[in-house]
């Protein structure tokens, strides 16, 4: 078997190659996760013990690395791990100013920007 990891109060063992998403989901665990390919980042969670592979971290914000966040989509574990949800993100009350149609299937929605958040482009909403 592969290394085990710490995940909510329960010990989860991995299946040797598998990456961290994929061992907690088919052990019954929801991760929130779009990808798969450590684009969006919806997968991300923090190491609070043991040290995720420096490829679980590429493309990871420097300041959230720091803090031991990395991508469970890109992760195989090379040992033990103790993992956490990574609430680095926030939320925003905001409200919508416009809606276009596009097209029939699209739509513009055009939000007043709240206050406090900065928009860089790629960035998911």
């Amino acid at each position: 078997m592969g290394p085990r990891v710490q995940f909510e109060s329960a010990s989860y063992e991995l299946l040797p190659g598998e990456t961290l998403l994929a061992g907690l989901e088919r052990q019954g665990v929801q991760l929130p996760s779009f990808c798969r390919t450590g684009v969006c980042q919806t997968c991300l969670v923090r190491a609070t013990r043991g040290r995720p592979p420096a490829s679980s971290q590429a493309g990871v914000a420097a300041s959230w690395a720091e803090r031991g966040c990395f991508l469970a989509c890109q992760c195989v574990p090379e040992g033990p791990l103790e993992v956490e949800r990574c609430e680095l993100t926030g939320t925003f009350a905001s409200r919508v100013v416009r809606v276009e149609e596009l097209s029939p299937r699209v739509l513009r929605v055009q939000l007043e920007v709240p206050e406090g958040f900065e928009y860089r482009a790629g960035q998911f909403l």
